[in-house]
């Protein structure tokens, strides 16, 4: 097996660790850049840091979520994964592609695609297996690891709705709030950027984001209507955004290649349950422009599942 990158010695020690928040992740990423003797400016490290914390979180190697508004993190239970295209690979640690390895042997028919390599040395090595299901469960039984199966399926399944994002995370305030003293910026649709604001209120529809010195940062919504709310997980921003305001996201569907591309909305992202089932046909990162994310192996139930759930992305067949 090929030199680990980045990634995997980073994550590698995340498992030893089991869960952590983010300085904790930071403190793994820099012993694996030490370990490899990496030389990289502030800018590079953070982006390089950053980077694979949201592969990580993507692709399902941690549970990530917020507490007390700060990022805590758990690492996943190694498992084999089923991709759109029937094809497996493997999401876990260094140990979990050791036992994939030796298990293979003993299992005929199994072909593995050995570390496929990624475009640089900083993402996790990928171990591919191509078989068919009963064969990849012998090897899951072999080799000790999970198994999951139509994982495209399962993952949009999974996703709640809307509604339940607005119920679970969105606090209504009573009245306006008032940002005053506080370092504040305004996410504006119009010019698609955070723009700093000095007001007394927030008094126009949109997201802002406030800080009172070194404190936790929070996240503050005006709707359409002027009802106003405290977010409690700033992943959900876009969704929360373009849903209270009822605004429309682009989403460009082509049944015949399988891809599905949706509108790029600079500065924020798709919340990670989104972004983990748009990559769940191929297991890789979308395809990127300017303006739009394209992801392979779509099925035409979910790209119609997302659209049914998520009514703020307005898809088209193409």
């Amino acid at each position: 097996m090929s030199s680990a990158s980045l990634a995997d010695i980073t994550y590698d020690l995340m498992v030893y660790h089991g869960s952590g928040n983010y300085a904790l992740f930071e403190r793994c990423f820099n012993k694996a850049s030490d370990y490899l003797c990496l030389s990289m400016d502030e800018a590079a490290r953070k982006k390089n840091r950053n980077w694979i914390y949201h592969h990580l979180r993507c692709h399902g190697y941690i549970e990530a979520f917020f507490e007390n508004g700060r990022s805590q993190w758990s690492a996943a239970e190694a498992a084999l994964v089923e991709r759109a295209d029937n094809g497996f690979v493997l999401i876990g640690d260094t140990q979990a592609k050791h036992q994939l390895v030796k298990a293979a042997k003993s299992v005929s028919a199994i072909n593995l695609d050995v570390d496929t390599e990624p475009k640089e040395m900083i993402l996790p090595r990928v171990l591919a297996v191509n078989a068919t299901a009963p064969e990849v469960q012998k090897l899951a039984m072999e080799s000790g690891l999970s198994l999951c199966l139509n994982f495209q399926q399962q993952i949009f399944d999974a996703l709640p709705d809307a509604g339940g994002v607005f119920s679970r995370l969105l606090v209504e305030l009573k009245g306006l709030p008032k940002i005053q003293d506080l370092d504040c910026s305004q996410y504006s649709l119009q010019d698609r950027q955070w723009t700093a604001i000095r007001t007394d209120y927030a008094r126009s529809p949109g997201l802002y984001k406030t800080q009172f010195k070194n404190r936790v940062m929070k996240f503050l919504l005006v709707s359409s209507d002027n009802s106003a709310f405290e977010l409690s997980d700033p992943e959900w921003g876009l969704v929360c955004l373009f849903g209270k305001l009822k605004e429309k996201i682009e989403v460009r569907y082509n049944q015949s290649k399988k891809t599905l591309a949706i509108q790029r909305i600079p500065e924020l992202r798709l919340p990670t349950l989104i972004e983990r089932a748009l990559r769940s046909g191929t297991m890789e990162a979308p395809s990127i422009t300017d303006q739009w994310n394209t992801y392979g192996n779509i099925q035409v139930r979910s790209a119609w599942f997302l659209a049914s759930k998520f009514p703020m992305f307005r898809v088209t067949n193409i």
